[in-house]
C-alpha cells in the first residue's frame, strides 16, 4: 500500500497518510501538495495536525559482495 509523507504547518515530519486521505486534505484546503527535491510528492499542512506522534522506526544495512541489502521495520510491518 502506497503512503504519503505528512509534514507539518512548521516542517516537522509527521505519519504519512493514505493517497486518499491526502487527496481530500488538499480538495478541503486542510493541506498544500508539494514536491521535494528528491522528487518526491508530500502534503503540508495548513492546520494544526490532531495528533503529532510518530512512530519509531530501524534500519539496517547489510552491504553483500554483488548486492547490497535495505531494511526498513517498525512495530507493523518490515519493508
Amino acid at each position: 500500500m502506497n503512503r504519503v509523507p505528512v509534514v507539518s504547518k512548521e516542517g516537522k515530519p509527521l505519519m504519512p497518510t493514505k493517497p486518499s486521505r491526502a487527496r481530500r486534505w488538499v480538495k478541503e484546503g486542510k493541506a498544500v501538495g508539494r514536491w521535494s527535491d528528491l522528487g518526491v510528492y508530500y502534503v503540508q499542512l495548513t492546520e494544526l495536525p490532531s495528533a503529532e506522534e510518530v512512530q519509531p522506526i530501524a534500519v539496517g544495512v547489510d552491504p553483500g559482495k554483488s548486492y547490497s541489502g535495505i531494511g526498513v521495520q517498525s512495530a507493523k510491518c518490515t519493508l
